[in-house]
């Protein structure tokens, strides 16, 4: 069985953890990945953007407070038209 959607939205996840979650090779399958309200930081959510994994998404939200619009707008560019991204 293969996760169609991840939703770890307010679940606490930091670095460590995005640095774990962005390694995982069961992200290849997932379409929609949910991520707001975690203490990710700007290194987190660079872990996460970094990922090879994220072969299938269709969707991410991610912690926005502590990243200027500039790279939030990088980081939409980066998954490309066929990503919904939210911060």
């Amino acid at each position: 069985m293969k996760l169609d959607v991840l939703d770890l939205s307010d679940n606490e996840i930091g670095k460590r953890g995005a640095d774990a979650l962005a390694a995982s090779p069961g992200l290849e399958s997932v379409r929609v990945l949910l991520l707001s309200g975690n203490p990710l930081r700007p290194s987190g959510v660079e872990a996460i953007v970094a990922s090879a994994h994220l072969k299938s998404l269709q969707r991410i939200t991610l912690p926005g407070k502590d990243i200027p619009p500039e790279r939030q707008k990088e980081i939409r560019a980066r998954f490309g038209s066929g990503v919904v991204v939210e911060f």
